[in-house]
């Protein structure tokens, strides 16, 4: 058993968040990205989380008192979504959803920590390329079990690194339709820039003052005792 980040099969990203945290679906911001896989190594990986789903029903039924186990229920969620055609057949790829939490807190300290996703290059070296939709990577996740009220038992791909094999940028000149202009204006560094957004800042302070939590784990503390996801190779 293990509970070490691991690599995923390559895929191609869809919707990547992987640069900065998103704040539409969680106020104190949340990484994210989804993977489309396709073929034999899709379906491996789907029967992975699968087997990983069912284990953290076994462990949330270990870690429940027998006068509540009643009322526990398997969640009906899992992280991935088999994609279909237009005319409902399966394609033969699966899209799985990782995602990790920008802000972290220790519950017992009251110590805040602001999370980030480690990019790597293809070579191995880290980079701070702006990743776009349409990329070929592979990402660095854990399995984590969850027992929530009201939703049930189940499990989450956690994000911690992606590695780029083929990089697809958005938002750059050549991807809103601009050429260069060899007379025109460059920017050479001493243009006044507008101050970055502070998101939240007055409640959290200065993000760079913040210790982070190493390798993310203090933000999966909350996890059931009992034993820990599997590791899977490909």
């Amino acid at each position: 058993m293990s509970n070490k980040a691991q690599p995923s099969p390559k895929g191609v990203l869809v919707y990547p968040k992987v640069n900065k945290p998103d704040y539409k679906f969680k106020a104190d911001g949340e990484y994210s990205t989804q993977l489309r896989v396709e073929g034999a190594v899709a379906a491996k990986f789907r029967a992975y989380v699968d087997e990983q789903h069912a284990a953290a029903m076994e462990d949330a039924l270990e870690n429940t008192p027998k006068a509540k186990q009643k009322a526990l229920k398997e969640s009906p969620h899992r992280p991935y979504k088999v994609e279909e055609d237009d005319e409902g057949n399966e394609t033969g790829a699966v899209v799985f959803k990782f995602k990790r939490n920008y802000k972290g807190e220790n519950k017992k300290s009251g110590e805040v920590w602001f999370n980030k996703i480690h990019l790597f290059d293809a070579k191995g070296k880290r980079t701070m390329a702006l990743v776009g939709g349409g990329s070929e990577a592979t990402i660095s996740f854990k399995p984590r079990f969850y027992n929530t009220p009201g939703v049930g038992a189940g499990v989450s791909l956690v994000l911690y690194a992606v590695q780029v094999t083929k990089l697809v940028q958005s938002g750059t000149a050549e991807s809103y339709g601009f050429e260069a202009d060899e007379d025109g204006w460059q920017d050479d560094g001493t243009a006044e820039v507008a101050a970055p957004e502070a998101k939240n800042a007055e409640a959290w302070g200065d993000a760079s003052e913040v210790t982070s939590a190493p390798d993310g784990d203090d933000d999966e503390k909350e996890e059931a005792s009992g034993p820990k996801p599997s590791a899977i190779n490909f």
